[in-house]
């Protein structure tokens, strides 16, 4: 009975370290721990002892720094072990919340080794512990299964079944939102609404485009009522922006003046507050997108004056974003400024815009060329050569 007592007195040391975030600590007490218990004299605590110990090898995951790809591993084999001892019927609670702590360790695992494999995975552990009957519906750890399992969907439709992995990941998300007192958690509720916002913008490439892009702004615009510009920048620059596409493809369903003005207020927003230093990533994007709105805003108003911006737009952009930081991206943006050259030299300056064009795409060559991409590359080197031939 002491070493029981000694036992237990361990695992609530290791588990307060854990809530406290200090998983080092905790598991280095369960590391030798989980080897000390008896499984036969005390199979509750070996298997508590495991599940603890997984969530110590696997605490610096959940999008974070990224737990090591061998504890993730050795974490999900210690869940496992856990599981095998874990009587469903006598502890529904824990069998549930060492399955949801399973999913996180397989969806973490997902972002460094074999994507598909382990968000099945994740998905198959979520749905057992929100199957088993240990999760009150509606309650913290109900709610966490669900958000996690409708994000492994996400992710998952970004490798494949893209449609119907995103319908599984809006009809999850939306049954978070009806949660009777999601309201009480506006931050989570936010976060739920960007996701779904996510969903339907990218629905919008295979169904009833116009539909779920207003979905998509609804949702975006609800978030953010939380998301504000100070207190969460990331945030409100990224649905910002988001809201900006969706405005530009709406451009194509009608009211394309209206639609494209919204789109660059949308974008200039998200641009104005990403203008810090630590905030510059985000400042490439917001102002690149500013650039291609301003090119579709030239077939519609001011053909010189949006022309004239995009090109600035875009020379803001390279000015952050070079090849070591994202080689296609910037020899993508080197080819809409020499395409943007190209439409100024029909209106001005034809051959001082023409060798600003053959001189962008050069740029635009030399980085496909270096990144090895053939089918880019020949898109440019067709381009140069037809504007050689043509000055």
């Amino acid at each position: 009975m002491d070493q029981h007592i000694g036992w237990q007195q361990e695992l609530d040391r290791a588990k307060a370290l854990l809530e406290g975030g200090d998983a080092p600590a905790a598991r280095s007490i369960l590391t030798p721990l989980a080897r000390q218990v008896d499984r036969a004299a005390s199979p509750v605590l070996w298997a508590r002892a495991r599940w603890l110990l997984g969530l110590a090898l696997s605490a610096a995951g959940r999008k974070g720094a990224g737990a090591p790809e061998a504890d993730l591993n050795e974490a999900i084999t210690a869940f496992k072990e856990a599981l095998g001892a874990c009587d469903k019927a006598a502890f529904p609670s824990d069998f549930a919340l060492i399955n949801l702590s399973m999913g996180n360790a397989f969806a973490d695992l997902a972002e460094v080794s074999k994507p598909r494999v382990h968000l099945k995975k994740a998905i198959e552990s979520y749905q057992q512990a929100l199957d088993s009957g240990g999760l009150a519906r509606g309650g913290v750890e109900w709610a966490t299964a669900k958000h996690n399992e409708a994000g492994a969907y996400f992710d998952l439709a970004q490798l494949e079944f893209r449609e119907e992995n995103l319908r599984q990941a809006r009809d999850i998300f939306r049954e978070t939102l009806d949660m009777a007192d999601i309201d009480s958690f506006p931050e989570d509720r936010a976060e739920i609404e960007k996701n779904l916002g996510d969903i339907h913008r990218l629905l919008a490439d295979s169904a009833d485009a116009e539909a779920n892009l207003s979905l998509a702004l609804g949702y975006y615009d609800r978030a953010l009522e939380v998301y504000n510009s100070k207190e969460f920048p990331i945030s409100y620059i990224t649905i910002q922006v988001d809201r900006a596409r969706c405005l530009l493809r709406m451009a194509d369903t009608g009211d394309a003046a209206g639609h494209l003005a919204d789109a660059l207020a949308a974008a200039t927003r998200g641009f104005e507050r990403s203008n810090t230093r630590e905030l510059m990533p985000f400042y490439a994007i917001a102002r690149n997108l500013m650039a291609d709105i301003h090119r579709r805003l030239a077939d519609v108003g001011d053909r010189r004056l949006h022309l004239d911006a995009a090109v600035h737009a875009y020379e803001d952009t390279l000015k952050v974003c070079t090849v070591e930081t994202n080689a296609a991206f910037t020899a993508l943006t080197w080819t809409h400024v020499a395409q943007t050259h190209e439409a100024l030299s029909a209106l001005e300056d034809r051959e001082a815009h023409r060798t600003k064009a053959l001189q962008a795409y050069e740029k635009a060559l030399a980085i496909y060329a270096r990144e090895i991409d053939p089918a880019a590359h020949g898109q440019v080197s067709r381009a140069i050569e037809q504007l050689k031939q043509q000055r």
